[in-house]
């Protein structure tokens, strides 16, 4: 499947790990899902974007980077979307967060789909994996 198959008239949830104790590395977390949530933007896509939406309000009003203070909000963002992205930034999948939003999104009986972000290529959930293992 082509990431051009993907119905644009559904709203995705946009998954990408962000917790870290390094401030330097959730802030390279955020600029990199920021950009590639334009990128899919420029392509008609409507997403909700946890980290987008958050980052700023943790960082300069002092909220929980962790993904237990987030994980009812996101849940319920999950629950209002047709489907979940997952953004295959480095650290994807060992991140709680990530691997809590794809389980639960399954058992919501929600397509989860794999997105390579260098070149905007849907994988399948193997393919992901092994990138992950590498």
């Amino acid at each position: 499947m082509q990431l051009n198959d993907l119905p644009k008239d559904w709203v995705y949830y946009f998954a990408s790990p962000y917790t870290s104790p390094c401030d330097y590395i959730r802030e390279l977390r955020y600029l990199d899902v920021i950009k590639v949530a334009t990128d899919l933007i420029r392509q008609d896509f409507t997403l909700i974007e946890p980290i987008a939406m958050s980052h700023q309000h943790a960082q300069r009003f002092g909220l929980p980077g962790t993904y237990t203070f987030w994980q009812k909000r996101d849940r319920k963002f999950i629950d209002l979307c047709d489907a979940v992205m997952v953004c295959l930034l480095d650290g994807w999948d060992q991140s709680v967060g990530v691997t809590d939003e794809i389980s639960y999104a399954k058992s919501q009986e929600k397509p989860v789909y794999y997105l390579s972000p260098p070149d905007l290529r849907l994988v399948s959930e193997e393919e992901a994996l092994s990138y992950a293992l590498h």
